[in-house]
């Protein structure tokens, strides 16, 4: 589950833009697949949500925080007098499950519990928004609380109770979670996204690149094409999803189809492997899958107030047990100009 906030900000922003506030949320869920037989399976990657509410103003408390992101720009030698920052404050929570929920052991076969809740500080640095740009991300936060089993537990029952049914079963396993009772726990991410001259109106291409230090080390890269009715001047790290935070109004419609393939390496993932913390299981690093690719395709719709997405994506295997496998999942992202 991930529930963001993010705030946008930067000087250069009219004043009658600046009073633009966005609100967005997003629904990954395995419950989409329900209409494909055997594609609904509830385990890996449990949930994800996020509400955000973006504004531009710089007044905002939100913006403060941000030092260490600035300083590693700093030390890559990106920005000058002519570039320009956007900021944002996340809330976000990540739930991992085995697959068997009844169980209350130890699934030794299979991945291990896993949660974090954290906050993340981002900044992103451009000079051109359509072009390219870099953001550079501080997450802060804690591995193993107990809100996930309740977050879970709880929609569980609703959906059983909504559509009268036995499944999805009740998660008992989550005193067995990585870090169980709490752990703090931090992470560094820098990506890099330059959108591809492309002189067809039809078409849009964009790359991205990334490295993380922390609780997930690692790299990723990956390359996104859009293809329909589009608005090519939206910003470069936005062009993948329904932002809710565009750094300007703007009335073109869009309406397209959207492929995105990605290569993670992990080197280190504390949600799998642990962290300080001693655990009944987690995994070995030879345990751990070293390239996990994902696969993504969708839809979007924008117009000048709201900016929909619905995406399914494929999740390789990352972990080398028994009970190895792919995941699949869809995602319903929402944005509204208030």
């Amino acid at each position: 589950m991930v529930f963001s906030a993010p705030l946008i900000a930067d000087d250069a922003i009219a004043d009658d833009e600046c009073g633009l506030t966005f609100t967005s949320a997003q629904l990954d869920q395995d419950l989409f697949l329900d209409p494909i037989p055997g594609a609904n399976e509830d385990r890996d990657y449990t949930m994800g949500l996020f509400v955000r509410f973006s504004s531009c103003r710089t007044a905002s408390s939100w913006f403060s925080g941000h030092e260490a992101q600035h300083l590693l720009l700093d030390a890559l030698s990106i920005g000058d007098a002519q570039t320009k920052f956007r900021y944002s404050t996340a809330f976000e929570s990540f739930n991992y499950t085995p697959d068997d929920l009844p169980a209350e052991a130890p699934l030794f076969e299979d991945r291990p519990y896993s949660s974090i809740l954290q906050v993340t500080n981002s900044v992103v640095a451009f000079k051109n928004a359509e072009r390219s740009a870099t953001e550079v991300s501080l997450s802060l936060g804690f591995l193993g609380l107990p809100v996930s089993e309740w977050t879970q537990a709880g929609f569980h029952y609703a959906v059983r109770t909504v559509f009268r049914s036995e499944e999805p079963f009740d998660p008992k396993g989550w005193n067995n979670q990585i870090s169980n009772g709490g752990e703090p726990t931090a992470k560094l991410a820098v990506n890099w996204f330059h959108r591809q001259n492309v002189r067809a109106d039809w078409l849009d291409i964009i790359y991205s690149t990334g490295a993380t230090l922390g609780y997930q080390t690692g790299a990723n890269v990956g390359v996104s094409a859009r293809f329909g009715l589009l608005n090519k001047q939206k910003p470069v790290w936005q062009s993948g999803r329904a932002s809710g935070y565009e750094i300007k109004k703007s009335p073109q419609r869009e309406l397209y189809g959207i492929v995105t393939n990605r290569v993670n390496f992990v080197g280190y993932n504390a949600l799998l492997q642990g962290q300080f913390k001693s655990n009944v299981h987690d995994l070995s690093a030879s345990e751990v899958e070293r390239f996990v690719f994902e696969n993504s395709i969708g839809v979007g719709w924008k117009n000048e107030r709201h900016d929909w997405l619905f995406s399914c994506t494929r999740r390789s295997a990352e972990f080398d047990l028994p009970e190895r496998r792919s995941h699949f999942f869809c995602g319903l992202n929402f944005a509204r100009l208030l």
